[in-house]
């Protein structure tokens, strides 16, 4: 008899053949659970809901320092090239990298895998002290409870503020994305990608 495997993780196209059934591995039934990532996330680093998930590499690798039972196989399924998901509001006198010290800069949350990978490419290959950003996430529940360094000033944006907005507004100065807001894809007034050439 097979054996049932919970799955939390994302209809990605390297996924799609295991949730559509076209590919059946050996021995295993799959209940595929197509969720939320920050429900997955959420939901496997507190209350280990799940046979397996897809989780945020960031968060993994803290929950190891803070002994939670979890082990990582190194399966990437989402892969997003990150450059591309820095914007800044054009009037914000942001032109490169470096002159976002100083500025207000906004993303999810602080320990997402994402805004980590972005924050490293800033810091490490142009020279932008991150200490010297004032920081705003707007996730209003976080996937883990944790202490950030006291070197960095980060604020939450209040419940109900559309982060787009703010940006568009110039209340931040830029923000880094995990995926685009509808009103970039359609063409946001005042913003404009960090790196225009991306690739």
């Amino acid at each position: 008899m097979d054996r049932l495997l919970t799955i939390a993780c994302g209809d990605y196209d390297r996924t799609h053949a295991l949730v559509d059934g076209s590919v059946k591995p050996e021995g295993l039934t799959l209940n595929w659970l197509d969720l939320p990532h920050l429900e997955i996330w959420t939901r496997m680093l507190n209350y280990y809901d799940f046979d397996a998930s897809e989780i945020s590499l960031s968060s993994f690798a803290i929950s190891k320092t803070m002994g939670k039972p979890l082990l990582a196989i190194p399966v990437f399924p989402g892969r997003a090239f990150r450059h591309s998901y820095i914007f800044v509001n054009s009037n914000s006198g942001i032109r490169e990298p470096q002159d976002l010290m100083g500025k207000n800069v906004g993303l999810g949350e602080f320990q997402q895998t994402a805004t980590v990978w972005v924050r490293g490419i800033l810091q490490h290959e142009y020279g932008v002290a991150l200490e010297r950003i004032h920081w705003f996430t707007w996730t209003q529940h976080s996937r883990m409870e944790m202490d950030l360094p006291k070197q960095y000033q980060v604020q939450k944006i209040p419940a109900g503020v559309k982060p787009d907005e703010l940006l568009i507004k110039g209340e931040l100065d830029a923000v880094i994305l995990t995926s685009l807001f509808p009103s970039f894809a359609r063409g946001a007034p005042n913003v404009r990608r960090l790196f225009e050439n991306y690739q």
